[in-house]
């Protein structure tokens, strides 16, 4: 057996609905940013303060984050036995916190968006 369905929302709900989306993706990078600080490598600080400042980038539910240095790339990449200057940072660190905590980053994110 197959169903399809068709909803027409209303024009002003629909525009709700995009609204709260837009602001759902935003609020679950900007999470993601603030649970990676402690993470991000801090040999003199410009890679973390870079992330931090630049904050979330993008509009319309197309937000990124990044380290905007220009060695944040190699860095990324280090392996995982890198000795770290600074103790809890590591490599691949917003990947990294979002395999441990993106449910709850999501999950949250939706609690303070729901209608």
């Amino acid at each position: 057996m197959n169903v399809d369905v068709s909803v027409k929302l209303n024009p002003s709900l629909q525009e709700n609905l995009t609204q709260r989306e837009d602001r759902l993706i935003f609020q679950v990078a900007s999470d993601t940013l603030r649970e990676s600080e402690t993470t991000i490598p801090k040999d003199t600080g410009k890679m973390r303060e870079s992330s931090i400042r630049a904050g979330v980038k993008g509009s319309n539910k197309n937000y990124y984050i990044g380290s905007y240095t220009s060695y944040a790339s190699r860095v990324w990449d280090f392996p995982d036995n890198t000795h770290w200057t600074t103790p809890g940072t590591n490599n691949r660190w917003f990947e990294r916190v979002w395999k441990e905590k993106g449910t709850k980053i999501t999950k949250n994110a939706v609690e303070r968006n729901k209608l």
